[in-house]
This record gives structure tokens, C-alpha cells and sequence, in this order.
């Protein structure tokens, strides 16, 4: 367990499971009581702000199968113990598997099957307590394996829902076809070959209000629209992961359908950033306009946000005016309040000429309930 201004936070195999208040002990070693729950010989371990959950690969593993131990140097835990691990700047909750070794999830050991994916049926996923969350950093072991890809995808996500945000971890080069979608990994070389860290935002505006599930599995394809885990089995394991709550809330809303636009619809994006911490805030936010095969723009504000306000902007870095294909990038950084990092797109198509006579039905919102012209302009 952890304790901190008050707040007890009782952790099992490093998962976070209950948050209850209760007055500061000057023990190491205690019992304490509860919400009906009574611990007898709990381990404290130091303060941790209040703002993380974590999850332990020892509890992963537990949960979910596949575990494995990992070495790492430096590390003198016992089996089952727990302790922290702080790498630039984000704290861990790692536990032991023998002198020198960590115990992490296996990503690889999937037990789901394809036609129970959507429910999340055997595939690696923990609870979460119900916050809007702004990041999560991964401490992961790399071992390369053939007939395995050196890549994994995690997220979060509403179950049984299309609420989420899910996003692909890639060792060294992203594929080409693909987005990072502002993830970043870099070696962590204090604990050992192979050990990697890993960033991944979450954008808070994605997450439906219910509470949410972080999935770790091999990488995520969007086929047919919905997201799904294809190729082969991860190389990954899992020692620990730390979920931060957000801080900043940032929204984007569009003119258009799906934010594709007919060419004479003049495309707008708006920007709805929302301050969620108690303290003012100054953040300053970069929008940026990347056409296929063309120059990008850049803009840049600042904007001075009270708790609870909520400020809109223009999410495009510059007019669109050429039919193409356009990535959308805004990154909102509120300092210690948070970083979101945003990615969409936007599509400027051709306009609907057809005769209404040869096309009864169309993909434009004019033509629906039959208010449609002899010719569709």
C-alpha cells in the first residue's frame, strides 16, 4: 500500500484495487481498516502523488496468464515483493521474481479468440478506477523471437463499447503505412539489454464517462472500421505500466460528416480545451495542417485557463481549400497539468454531381429525407 496526504491506496501484485482514507501511520509494517476491509501486516511504501494508477506485470500475469520473470539489473527484490521504480520522472510499481529478475506479463500468452475479441475474452486487460486519463508509460522487456513481432498494442477502451483510445508500440522503425500517434520509446539501459520505456497519450475526449480497461495484446489493426489485433504474437513483456490522470480535456469538432468535406463546404475544425486540475493553467497549444505530398503549416497560442474553463480555438493550422487527403496534429501541453497529443484527419472530396434521377441516394447530408436537387452540387 501506498500513503500520501492521507489517502491509502492498497495495491495487490501491484495493481492498484481500492483508494480509502485514513489517518497517516508512523509504521512500516501495519494493520489497517477500512470499508469493511481488515490487512494485517501491510508493507507501506513511500508517497506517490495521487494522480497514478498503477498496474504490476506480477498482477497482469496473474489476471490474465502469461507470466514470466525478466532480468534486470540492479533489482533485489524477493519473489512477490513489491517496490518503486522512478524513470524520468514517472514512477513504477515493479515486483520481484528473484535475486536480479522482474516479474511482467507475456504478451504473447493470449488465451482470446477472434470471435470474442470485442468483449475482450481472454485477452490481456485490467480494470481501471473511473477517471479521464491523459498518458500511460510502459517499463517492457524486448526479447526477440522468431515468427514474433517486435510490437504490441495497448489502450484504453470501454468495454463491450466503441469508446477508446488504442494505439500501436513499435521497436525501432514504424512501418511505413503507419502512424506513431505520438507514442515514443527509448532504451532504459541502467536495468539491462532490452529494456525499453515507452509513452503512449491518451487523449481524455476518446474515454465515454463509464469506466475504462487498458488491453495489451499484439498490434491493433482498424479492418473494416473496428479496431482488432492482427499478425503475429508480441515479442513484449510487461513489467509495470502507470496510467496518469489527465489534467487537460481537449475535444475537436467538426463541420462535415466524419470530417469529410464536399469541396465547397468550407472545412472547419474547433478545438474545445477544458482545465480539470484546481489551479490555473497555462498551456500553450500547437496546431499543424499536414497535406499529402505538400508543404505543412504551424501555428501556435497560449492560452490561460482557470479551473473548470473551457476555451475554444481554430484546430486548423490554415484554411483548406485543395481537395486531398490532410493529417491533423494538436498537441495541448500544460505543463505539469498534463500533455494531450491529438491525431486526426480530414478529407476534401470532389462535389456531388450526380443527376438525382440515376442517384436516388447519396453520401451527403443534403441529399437525406429526400431533400435533394435534380442535380446534387
Amino acid at each position: 500500500m501506498t500513503l500520501d496526504e492521507g489517502l491509502c491506496r492498497l495495491l495487490v501484485n501491484g495493481n492498484t484495487v481500492r483508494e480509502i482514507a485514513v489517518p497517516l501511520p508512523s509504521e512500516r509494517i501495519l494493520s489497517v481498516a477500512g470499508e469493511g476491509i481488515t490487512l494485517h501486516a501491510v508493507r507501506v511504501l513511500p508517497g506517490i502523488p495521487s494522480q497514478y494508477v498503477f498496474l504490476g506485470g506480477r498482477g497482469l500475469a496473474l489476471h490474465n496468464g502469461g507470466a514470466s520473470e525478466e532480468p534486470a539489473e540492479g533489482m533485489a527484490l524477493r519473489p512477490g515483493e513489491s517496490g518503486v521504480v522512478e524513470i524520468d520522472g514517472t514512477p513504477f510499481v515493479v515486483q520481484g521474481a528473484g535475486e536480479g529478475r522482474l516479474a511482467a506479463l507475456d504478451v504473447a500468452a493470449e488465451n482470446w479468440a477472434g470471435a470474442s475479441w470485442s468483449e475482450g475474452t481472454g485477452m490481456p486487460k485490467v480494470s481501471l478506477p473511473h477517471r479521464w486519463y491523459g498518458k500511460a508509460s510502459l517499463l517492457l522487456h524486448h526479447v526477440s523471437q522468431d515468427g514474433k513481432t517486435p510490437a504490441m498494442g495497448f489502450g484504453l477502451r470501454v468495454p463491450e463499447m466503441s469508446g477508446g483510445d488504442l494505439k500501436n508500440i513499435y521497436v525501432g522503425s514504424v512501418p511505413t503505412r503507419c502512424s506513431d500517434a505520438g507514442v515514443t520509446i527509448r532504451p532504459v539501459p541502467e536495468l539491462g539489454e532490452g529494456w525499453l520505456l515507452a509513452r503512449v497519450p491518451i487523449n481524455p475526449a476518446a474515454l465515454i464517462r463509464l469506466g475504462s480497461a487498458a488491453y495489451f495484446t499484439r498490434q491493433w489493426t482498424a479492418g473494416g472500421g473496428h479496431p482488432a489485433p492482427y499478425g503475429a504474437p508480441s515479442t513484449l513483456r510487461v513489467a509495470a505500466c502507470t496510467v496518469e490522470e489527465a489534467g487537460l480535456e481537449l475535444s475537436v469538432k467538426g463541420n462535415g460528416l466524419g470530417n469529410v468535406y464536399d469541396e465547397w463546404a468550407q472545412p472547419r475544425l474547433t478545438g474545445v480545451l477544458r482545465n480539470r486540475t484546481p489551479h490555473a493553467v497555462t498551456v500553450k497549444v500547437t496546431t499543424e495542417l499536414i497535406p499529402f505530398e505538400r508543404e505543412s503549416s504551424k501555428r501556435a497560442l497560449q492560452l490561460r485557463l482557470v479551473p473548470d474553463q473551457e476555451e475554444t480555438f481554430d484546430a486548423l493550422a490554415a484554411p483548406v481549400t485543395e481537395r486531398g487527403h490532410y493529417r491533423v496534429r494538436i498537441v495541448a501541453d500544460g505543463g505539469r497539468a498534463g500533455r494531450i497529443d491529438y491525431r486526426t484527419n480530414v478529407g476534401v472530396l470532389a462535389p456531388d454531381m450526380r443527376m438525382r434521377i440515376n442517384s436516388p441516394f447519396g453520401c451527403w447530408h443534403r441529399l437525406w429525407d429526400d431533400r435533394s436537387t435534380e442535380q446534387q452540387s
